[in-house]
């Protein structure tokens, strides 16, 4: 089924205007879009519901970010609603949008593809196998 984007972000009339990313946080559809040094998200209220509406919950402003990075910085994904994840050419960071706080960690491959998202259930184990 097709979702109509906010029309806030659809009457935008550069194509280039903004880079979109649909992700899902704590359950709910998400529309991330990046125009310039700014950050806007949104999320779908009553979705599968006649009233079904994105609602704008942000906008930040990543000027802070882009100097300290540049401009090589790909959104990635919402950790949370208020922590994005970006990756530059050497390294991925965690943004936190409310406390503008950064965490960086440096890759040591020269620009970064794709980054995938991993979730283990595994519980360390420490057997030590004279006991067994």
């Amino acid at each position: 089924r097709l979702i109509v984007l906010p029309p806030e972000v659809e009457d935008r009339t550069d194509r280039w205007a903004g880079k979109k990313k649909l992700v899902t946080v704590e359950g709910k559809l998400c529309l991330v879009v990046t125009v310039d040094e700014e950050a806007e998200v949104w999320v779908i209220a009553d979705y599968g519901r006649q009233q079904e509406r994105w609602e704008k919950k942000m906008a930040v402003n990543l000027k802070n970010l882009g100097m300290q990075e540049g401009g090589a910085l790909i959104l990635r994904d919402l950790c949370s609603s208020e922590v994005a994840f970006f990756n530059s050419v050497y390294g991925v960071i965690w943004y936190d949008f409310w406390r503008g706080e950064i965490a960086e960690v440096p890759v040591h491959h020269k620009c970064i593809q794709e980054v995938f998202k991993y979730e283990s259930d595994l519980v360390p184990w420490d057997i030590d196998e004279n006991k067994i």
